[in-house]
């Protein structure tokens, strides 16, 4: 059923981005080499749609929007698994 994949999708990025943000300060306080990775990746994602597009966002926003789009990925993996049993 289509509202129902749309409302697991909503569900995801809402999810993601709120979940994404508390596990990148979780990831700062215990994890430090990690987040240092996630803010390099983040730093090379806004760079490089800075010089793309000339649209300038500061690379906290991707090191939050990369943790996000992989546990939206996740949960897509997931719910993909649980409705194919339903």
């Amino acid at each position: 059923m289509a509202y129902k994949s749309g409302l697991s999708h909503s569900l995801a990025t809402f999810f993601s981005i709120l979940v994404s943000a508390l596990v990148t300060e979780y990831f700062k306080k215990f994890f430090p080499k990690f987040f240092e990775i996630l803010s390099i990746i983040g730093l090379r994602l806004s760079m490089w749609i800075e010089k793309s597009t000339s649209f300038k966002i500061s690379y906290e926003i991707f090191s939050i929007l990369f943790i996000a789009i992989i546990l939206a990925f996740l949960w897509g993996i997931v719910y993909h698994f649980a409705r194919k049993r339903s």
